[in-house]
């Protein structure tokens, strides 16, 4: 809608064109009655605005939560996701690596995962299996790591890739995101942190929420869901925060959010 162009053709008054005879653009300057389209148009006009200072709000918190995980010293992190190569420049050793990270993660804490992963990836030529003790996440990475060139193939080949990714050994309806994000595909991973900041703000949904935000930001998905899910990691009341800087209510949200509203 280009505003300043009134939407709503007609008049409320025989004589007067509502939209140029009103003097506070509510009501007719001929009979004084309330101009029906007039009202319709400004309230368009504050439904637009309102939306805009809300977008506005959310871009600053995020660019508050880039600042502080940087300024914790995350930066390399942000980095690594702004700087992945398209799918097709990826190689296949890059790709396992990623693999076996979402894997190992999987049902972990990170901090836990992290030393587990470096225990086993002790470079790019030789690997440490005896570094996972889950049998399910040990026989599934040596399955891909035995068939690497043809899941690798595979992947640059298909045409769903989130759908493939979704078919590999010990990744499912949630760490396909993950593994998708760490591709350097525009997924964000529904993890609980932040299905409640994108809950939130009004979203019952974190991929719309975080293409958002990357419309606002000019960030990639990928950068725009590490900063929310290590922000919320560093900082423990990291709702209350957010709900106090953006005047946002949880509950009221949660209500809209059930009606589908």
């Amino acid at each position: 809608m280009e505003y300043g162009i009134r939407p709503f053709p007609g008049r409320c008054c025989p004589e007067f064109d509502c939209f140029y005879g009103s003097w506070d653009k509510k009501h007719c300057r001929g009979c004084g009655r309330e101009c029906t389209s007039c009202t319709l148009y400004n309230m368009e006009i504050n439904r637009h605005k309102e939306v805009e200072t809300f977008k506005e709000t959310m871009k600053n918190l995020y660019f508050k939560a880039k600042n502080t995980i940087i300024e914790k010293g995350h930066l390399k992190e942000i980095e690594f996701y702004k700087n992945i190569p398209k799918i097709e420049d990826l190689d296949k050793i890059f790709f396992f690596r990623e693999y076996v990270w979402v894997v190992i993660n999987s049902g972990m804490k990170n901090q836990v995962a992290e030393k587990i992963f470096k225990a086993f990836w002790n470079n790019n030529k030789t690997y440490n299996f005896d570094a996972i003790n889950h049998p399910n996440k040990n026989m599934a990475i040596k399955k891909v790591y035995n068939r690497l060139g043809f899941y690798f193939d595979h992947l640059l080949q298909s045409k769903n890739k989130l759908k493939f990714l979704k078919n590999l050994p010990h990744i499912g309806d949630i760490t396909k995101y993950h593994l998708a994000k760490n591709l350097g595909l525009n997924f964000a991973k529904p993890d609980r942190h932040l299905v409640r900041i994108a809950n939130l703000f009004g979203y019952n949904n974190v991929q719309d929420f975080c293409e958002i935000i990357s419309e606002l930001s000019h960030d990639k998905i990928g950068v725009v869901d590490l900063v929310f899910w290590r922000y919320a990691n560093l900082t423990k009341n990291y709702l209350e925060i957010f709900e106090r800087e953006a005047g946002v209510s949880r509950t009221e949200n949660n209500k809209r959010i059930k009606k589908g509203v």
